[in-house]
């Protein structure tokens, strides 16, 4: 009797160590949330607890947007409930999320270099709402393991075609997920021809109670908030002119020190148009390669940290 009793738990041990892992309740990750229009800050997701949702027993992902919004006069730093996720591991380590009223894959760790699966959008988002594919494929360039927290754990690395609406991130690892972009598919960025001002995210860390704190580096702790008071710059310190511009704007700045800020200028979709060092107290930067309409202007210290941000309106007469 006791032999069977050894036996049977030495196969449970052995399952246990084989099982899948995806969203223990408690789990945290974070997110940078990459803004070109001046929101600074993170996201939040955490695993919350299990519900049924067509018939598969699923985790709640629980998402937190955390930040401030540098392009107002006086920003604050707020806390916004962005909704709930459901996803599920099976025993063939594929976890599934919830979109269109059905299941997708959304990482499939036991895929082999060539193999693929098709992602979906955001039922919510803009792009579908106007009429952009829901869905994109998603390619396994190569596969490997890595080690991490003394886990040894299989990475995918991804490939896409220029045509995709919907990207995932271009590294995914079991347990973790994306560690290069966000957990669940992104919009691509005007593939479909729709201009949508959608956030998008970059890794920060990953942590759960038995695997501990994974950190990609990208920022100085998990809820870190750059841009804030003690870096950021006002009206009366940054001046930014003519407004509207239709030949050059001006930059300047009131106390210049030579301190390391660089000026950066942005379209309506995140795209970065020029940049220039601000090693003087006034600069000038050439519109006349601008299309009439709305672009961003960003001051930023050498640590990338956002100083000051302006919305400016190029005119050509």
């Amino acid at each position: 009797m006791k032999k069977v009793l050894l036996l049977f738990c030495l196969i449970t041990i052995m399952f246990s160590a084989k099982a899948q892992v995806w969203a223990p309740v408690g789990a945290t990750w974070h997110y940078t949330i990459n803004d070109a229009w001046g929101f600074v800050g993170y996201m939040e997701i955490k695993s919350i607890g299990d519900t049924v949702v067509l018939g598969k027993t699923c985790k709640i992902l629980s998402k937190t947007i955390v930040g401030e919004d540098l392009s107002l006069t006086n920003p604050n730093i707020d806390t916004t409930n962005w909704g709930h996720e459901y996803t599920y591991i099976d025993s063939n380590n594929v976890v599934y999320y919830y979109r269109f009223g059905q299941f997708f894959t959304l990482y499939n760790f036991n895929a082999n270099p060539s193999d693929y699966w098709t992602i979906a959008g955001d039922e919510n988002s803009i792009p579908v709402a106007n009429g952009c594919d829901s869905v994109s494929q998603t390619v396994v360039a190569s596969a490997s393991t890595t080690t991490i927290n003394s886990f040894s754990l299989k990475t995918l690395e991804m490939s896409f075609s220029n045509s995709d609406v919907w990207l995932l991130g271009t590294s995914i690892t079991e347990r973790i997920g994306t560690t290069s972009g966000y957990m669940f598919p992104e919009y691509a960025g005007g593939n479909c021809g729709i201009v949508t001002e959608e956030w998008n995210y970059t890794f920060r860390c990953y942590y759960d109670s038995t695997f501990g704190l994974y950190e990609s580096g990208v920022a100085s702790s998990c809820d870190y908030i750059t841009g804030i008071k003690d870096i950021a710059l006002n009206e009366n310190l940054v001046k930014i002119y003519p407004n509207p511009s239709s030949s050059e704007l001006n930059i300047e700045m009131e106390n210049f020190s030579n301190s390391n800020y660089s000026v950066e200028i942005y379209s309506r979709i995140g795209q970065k148009l020029s940049s220039r060092k601000m090693n003087e107290k006034l600069i000038s930067l050439s519109t006349d390669n601008l299309a009439n309409g709305s672009y961003l202007v960003l001051v930023r210290k050498e640590n990338g940290a956002v100083g000051f941000s302006k919305l400016v309106e190029v005119s050509h007469n």
